[in-house]
């Protein structure tokens, strides 16, 4: 399997790398997001739908309020199939929190600035986290072990970074120092975990919350434990943890009841 793994990562990071000739950067994006969704459809269980579209919850009974500032286009979500979504006539989704296992950032090189003015790519990944994490689930049915989160995790798959998995969780605490978060605040408000696929700086930084079974323990804060992977274990990590997501919901219910009584405006 590890073998397996470490061939992935290269063949990934050789499209990636072939990528890099395409001159426009919206479409190398875009290409960027394929290679990443290209993996997770080979490697997600037959009832895990690879999507892109705008994430909802009970709250959001009126469509007309979203904007792309308020409930932004996500990259990748992991969707149970068995669960309902809406499609406009465009192709434009709709996937309900209690749907999906996981939310996935692509970035083709996660910048931090700290010494610069300009918004780094890690500040665009906080204020999208911050819009995702208002998205509540209904926690209905049967799970193992302790209750999933009634938030749904989010997840950043970095191709390159200016900085190694140690020095990230570093600018992460002093990002939420910054903003006087409090360790719990950061729990709920910065990403569930970072991966980065380049070769020369594997590495992975995950929270130190209950329902991830799957995390690295070289360096740690109160609040991230992060890790050095290389020879494909940061890609084995991230598809372990991915399926642990997918475990946590895979048997929840979608609350239907509660969605018409919401919609409807039914008082019991």
């Amino acid at each position: 399997m590890k073998n397996y793994f470490k061939s992935l990562q290269a063949e990934i990071w050789q499209a990636f790398q072939s990528s890099k000739i395409v001159g426009h950067f919206t479409v190398k994006g875009q290409e960027r997001e394929i290679i990443t969704s290209r993996f997770l459809a080979r490697h997600m269980p037959s009832f895990v739908e690879i999507g892109q579209g705008v994430l909802v919850d009970q709250s959001t009974t009126d469509f007309s309020s979203l904007t792309q500032s308020t409930s932004p286009q996500i990259d990748i979500l992991l969707s149970m199939s068995h669960h309902p979504s809406l499609t406009f006539y465009g192709g434009t989704r709709f996937f309900f929190a209690e749907s999906v296992a996981a939310v996935i950032e692509v970035k083709s090189k996660l910048t931090t600035y700290e010494s610069k003015k300009e918004d780094s790519e890690l500040d665009a990944i906080l204020k999208h986290c911050s819009k995702v994490k208002q998205r509540t689930r209904q926690i209905v049915g049967l799970f193992s072990g302790n209750a999933p989160s009634n938030k749904v995790p989010y997840y950043v798959i970095a191709f390159e970074a200016d900085k190694g998995a140690e020095e990230l969780i570093n600018v992460l605490k002093r990002r939420a120092d910054i903003a006087g978060l409090t360790d719990e605040q950061r729990k709920e408000s910065q990403p569930d975990g970072i991966f980065i696929l380049d070769p020369s700086n594997s590495g992975t930084v995950i929270k130190h919350i209950s329902d991830h079974q799957i995390r690295p323990a070289n360096f740690s804060d109160n609040c991230f434990a992060g890790g050095v992977f290389p020879n494909g274990g940061v890609l084995l990590n991230l598809w372990l943890t991915l399926f642990n997501r997918i475990n946590d919901i895979r048997l929840l219910e979608f609350p239907s009841v509660n969605y018409a009584k919401k919609v409807l405006d039914i008082n019991e």
